[in-house]
């Protein structure tokens, strides 16, 4: 059972909330008293929920706004030996799924062997800034990676992601999150 949205909930409801969590067998004061608290729990997680659909609604509306022109670095490119690190843990990356909602997934191949063209690198560091590339490989197919760890590195606590997309602009439109979008803007429009 969904929660019910805030201005509906109504003792009916947190009766049918408390039968549906096992809360019976108890006095009617007592019932009450777990009803109220039922409620109040319940406000608030239903405040907290439509306060992240607001949030996500937000993200979406800035999505929607992005320039999805590809700009090239403008200053010095970093080398890939930058990324070798994170390179060294590409056994945690999950080639089949690197495509954005509503898009093909497309193959990667070999990654990072098969990199045909650079067009923007950021290199991270250990619980700071992720590692971050967009790319295009040999079959032209691009690719936005990114890959984070904590101090401790990427074999105790780290993730990284492949999005691929034969369309640039859906990469940076859908794949990029605002600070990478941020700092992709930041590198290449210099």
């Amino acid at each position: 059972m969904d929660p019910p949205a805030y201005e509906t909930l109504t003792v009916k409801t947190l009766r049918e909330l408390c039968h549906e969590r096992r809360i019976h067998g108890c006095s009617y004061k007592r019932k009450q008293g777990l009803i109220d608290a039922l409620a109040a729990d319940d406000k608030a997680k239903l405040k907290q929920h439509l306060k992240q659909l607001e949030e996500q609604k937000q993200q979406l509306k800035r999505q929607e706004a992005r320039d999805m022109t590809v700009h090239y670095q403008k200053k010095k490119i970093p080398s890939l030996s930058a990324f070798d690190y994170p390179f060294e843990y590409l056994d945690m990356l999950d080639r089949e799924n690197t495509h954005l909602p509503g898009q093909p997934n497309e193959n990667i191949g070999d990654f990072p062997k098969n990199i045909k063209k650079i067009i923007w690198a950021y290199e991270g560091e250990n619980d700071e800034k992720p590692w971050r590339l967009f790319c295009k490989l040999t079959n032209n197919v691009y690719v936005f990676y990114i890959a984070w760890c904590d101090y401790t590195g990427f074999d105790c606590r780290g993730a990284m992601k492949a999005y691929a997309s034969r369309k640039p602009g859906l990469l940076i439109k859908y794949g990029m999150g605002d600070d990478d979008y941020s700092d992709y803007l930041k590198d290449t429009k210099k």
